[in-house]
């Protein structure tokens, strides 16, 4: 004898053995082969290094040969560019940044990160890479570690390290664009750093701009600021002055950033 069980009979049947059967037969009930999710694609495997290279901030003044008993000398800036840009062609390349440097690189280097890069220092706040230079004439985002646009540049790991974009320093060499504004009521003193001004409205993004002024010594920049009516210049002022009309330069035209590498699995 066939006994034919309505739908939600079945249900009820089931409820009896427990939820979670319940829930396991209306999934295996509704579901539809055809639309099941598409497993996602493996990761791919992280690069390993064909070859190594160490680079120390050495003080004997030797250049080194590159192996972890001879290291690289890398204790300027330019050194330590020369030194990766010498190794350009060469993917899948082991870069180890032995003790804390700082490691210097300028704004303008000229080497790259390659595919398969793995660039490791002896941990963070411990290895040190620190972006130095000139920023005038430079109208764009520099980046510390940075690859070819033109390609991708796949299998990159940076680890254990510190990025220091050094922005404290390099924004003073920055030029200026737009976003200047004028105040009329500056206070200064003579032999005094500190400038204040009710309708100045400074903020953080002011630090390292420019100041120009009565009493204001060509180049001066906005070093700190205390709150909106207060800042700290550069330089002293070399009069006093009340009611000193200041113009307060624009935004920097260029940024700072600690790696931008190109590609897939970095």
């Amino acid at each position: 004898m066939v006994i034919t069980t309505p739908r939600s009979a079945v249900f009820s049947l089931i409820l009896v053995w427990g939820m979670v059967l319940l829930v396991f037969s209306q999934q295996e009930s509704c579901a539809d082969p055809e639309s099941s999710p598409t497993p996602l694609p493996a990761a791919t495997p992280a690069s390993t290094p064909t070859q190594d290279i160490w680079i120390a901030v050495r003080t004997d003044g030797l250049p080194g040969s590159g192996t972890q008993d001879d290291p690289y000398n890398g204790n300027t800036p330019e050194r330590f560019d020369t030194l990766l840009h010498s190794f350009y062609w060469t993917p899948n390349l082991g870069v180890h940044l032995m003790g804390r440097g700082p490691f210097r690189t300028d704004v303008g280097h000229l080497w790259q990160v390659r595919p398969g890069w793995v660039i490791s220092g002896d941990g963070i706040n411990t290895t040190i890479v620190q972006m130095v230079g000139n920023l005038a004439g430079i109208h764009y985002g520099v980046s510390c570690f940075a690859s070819d646009p033109g390609s991708a540049t796949d299998n990159v790991t940076m680890k254990d390290m510190t990025i220091d974009c050094n922005w404290a320093e390099l924004a003073f060499t920055a030029d200026e664009g737009l976003g200047a504004r004028s105040v009329t009521d500056a206070v200064i003193t003579q032999n005094s750093p500190l400038i204040s001004s009710s309708s100045a409205a400074f903020t953080n993004v002011d630090y390292a701009r420019t100041l120009t002024g009565a009493g204001i010594p060509v180049g001066t920049k906005i070093l700190s600021f205390q709150d909106a009516h207060h800042a700290t210049m550069s330089a002293n002022a070399i009069i006093s002055g009340n009611g000193v009309p200041v113009l307060i330069g624009g935004e920097k035209m260029a940024k700072t950033r600690a790696n931008a590498p190109r590609g897939s699995n970095n």
